[in-house]
């Protein structure tokens, strides 16, 4: 149990960040639990760099443990995200072939993003604008699971504690 000025907790977890604060929650029911940020507010240190990209597992071998685990994640985080207002938008994926020397490379991963599961994993040729330049791109890939989401508010659904 640690204790100071103020503070008798069974628990302190170091770290308001996406695993701080998802481990605070965890051990909250039934403990004290306090955490300890050295920062202004929750996620803003590594956690506040992360993409916000919820993957949908379209590189990984199937049925292997990334496979698994991002798919597992994935149904999670939605859950998580949806249970407490977190704001996200599912998006999709675009993954463009920049000349024809890239097309096999894109069929591969749209293939092996069908194998796993992903929704609407197909190739089209697209133009593209890159670098303020209008060109015609070999083709493109686009899967419809990847979503963005917004971090910041996530930590604050860890319960408070005094």
């Amino acid at each position: 149990m640690a204790s100071g000025p103020g503070y008798d907790v069974e628990v302190a977890v170091i770290g308001a960040g996406a695993i701080g604060a998802a481990v605070a929650a965890a051990l909250a029911p039934g403990r004290s639990v306090l955490v300890v940020e050295r920062h202004e507010g929750p996620g803003r240190e590594t956690s506040s760099h992360n993409s916000g990209v919820i993957h949908a597992g379209i590189y990984y071998p199937t049925g292997s443990l990334k496979h698994r685990a991002c798919i597992e994640g994935n149904r999670l985080l939605y859950e998580w995200c949806e249970a407490r207002g977190v704001t996200h938008r599912r998006c999709g994926k675009l993954i463009v072939a920049l000349g024809d020397d890239e097309i096999d490379g894109l069929d591969a991963v749209a293939g092996q993003a069908r194998a796993n599961g992903v929704q609407r994993a197909r190739v089209g040729v697209v133009r593209v604008a890159l670098r303020q330049r209008r060109r015609r791109g070999g083709a493109t890939a686009r899967a419809g699971s990847p979503t963005l989401r917004t971090f910041r508010p996530a930590p604050r659904g860890c319960p408070a504690t005094p």
